[in-house]
């Protein structure tokens, strides 16, 4: 079993032998799209890094989004506005992806953390109209959540609940959905839910009954004004898909879900990925498992990372948390765009091509090639397409 074949994203390389690393390089410059990186600063950064060692990315972004956060400072003091709103934005994108090499327990990670999301709460003040910042109510907590909105108007609009994936924030659904949606006249509702971000840091761990989480979210956002409760609609994306497939199986009020991809059996997925591993026996799989994330600094983060979010320690207890993630498809009454790139794991696209023909209802797929440039999960290299795709289909259903 070689790192290659652990849950590879994309197909060409462009700077790191390690695909983890990587994917998270062009998954940064993919936010150029959006006017969230500039292609120049990601690859300065790149050079800066040696991939062996995790710190030396950490400090190569952070060194970056520091300066930047620097300069939009200045530039928002002296009236630059427009400057300094996209100054901001890339200062958050680079904060963002400092992040992603830092273990659960460096003590900077929540400082990171706020960091990105002061330079965002910056980017919304200095939007036109302001982006709201939210705390959606939860089980006796809340969740991180950002309004964007087309004008400040009181109209009734579509409105799309976007969510990201497993190792996500709310923000990053601001170049997934939110900016192309809210150019299309959209309510763009951004969302962070248990085992993300913040959440993670206020004790709130991934969920499999997804469908809790989703009724939550509706009922919060219908006592938003300007949303249309007969025009509302749920994106995930990576594991996201997985949260807003099953949401829609349960939540009778969307009218319309698109999942990038929609995973329907999450234990499934990893048992594709893990191969033999996964019918070892438990004390066999944890060793085996620490020894693989051992041969490259950045898995072992990444297994750090998702055993955390899951609130467990071993992988085994890991495996048993997922055991019920499945989705019932048939239960599925709305409209729904399935949506993976032919980079995407195998079962991904497997699993995309089940959802869809197991839907009873209205239904689309599209799946994302090399030629077209966006055959990387999530289309990361190529959100414009991705976006395009989305807002075109729902434009057509609600």
């Amino acid at each position: 079993m070689t790192q290659e074949k652990i849950f590879q994203r994309h197909a060409r390389r462009i700077a790191f032998k390690d695909v983890d690393l990587d994917f998270y390089l062009l998954w940064a410059i993919g936010f150029s799209a959006y006017q969230g990186a500039e292609i120049g600063e990601c690859l300065y950064v790149a050079a800066q890094i040696n991939e062996r060692d995790p710190t030396s990315w950490v400090s190569a972004w952070l060194a970056m989004a520091d300066r930047l956060a620097h300069a939009a400072e200045a530039m928002q003091s002296k009236g630059k506005l427009v400057s300094a709103r996209a100054t901001y934005l890339r200062a958050m994108t680079y904060y963002r992806f400092a992040s992603v090499c830092q273990p659960p327990n460096d003590p900077t990670l929540p400082t990171t953390w706020q960091k990105m999301r002061w330079c965002f709460t910056k980017v919304a003040e200095l939007s036109d109209p302001p982006i709201l910042p939210l705390r959606i109510p939860f089980e006796g907590k809340t969740l991180t959540a950002y309004l964007m909105r087309p004008d400040a108007s009181n109209t009734k609009r579509p409105t799309l609940l976007a969510v990201s994936g497993g190792e996500g924030v709310a923000e990053d659904m601001y170049f997934f959905a939110g900016a192309a949606g809210v150019q299309r006249g959209y309510n763009v509702l951004m969302c962070e839910g248990p085992g993300q971000g913040q959440a993670i840091l206020d004790g709130m761990t991934v969920r499999v009954d997804t469908e809790a989480l989703a009724h939550q979210i509706v009922d919060f956002a219908l006592g938003l004004s300007g949303v249309d409760a007969e025009r509302l609609a749920l994106y995930g994306i990576s594991g996201g898909g997985y949260a807003v497939t099953r949401a829609a199986a349960c939540e009778k009020r969307i009218k319309a879900c698109i999942a990038n991809p929609p995973i329907i059996d999450l234990a499934g997925l990893i048992r594709s990925e893990w191969g033999a591993l996964q019918r070892a026996p438990n004390v066999l799989k944890d060793a085996l498992v620490s020894l693989l994330a051992r041969r490259s600094p950045v898995s072992q983060i990444s297994l750090s990372k998702l055993l955390w979010a899951a609130g467990v320690e071993r992988v085994t207890e890991y495996f048993d948390k997922i055991s019920q993630a499945r989705v019932e498809v048939e239960r599925i009454e709305c409209a729904m765009l399935c949506m993976v790139g032919t980079s995407d794991p195998a079962e991904c696209i497997r699993q995309t091509h089940e959802c869809y023909n197991r839907l009873r209802g209205r239904k689309a797929i599209r799946v994302f090639t090399a030629e077209e440039g966006a055959d990387a999960h999530c289309q990361v290299n190529n959100l414009s397409t991705s976006n395009q795709t989305m807002f075109d289909w729902l434009d057509e259903v609600l």
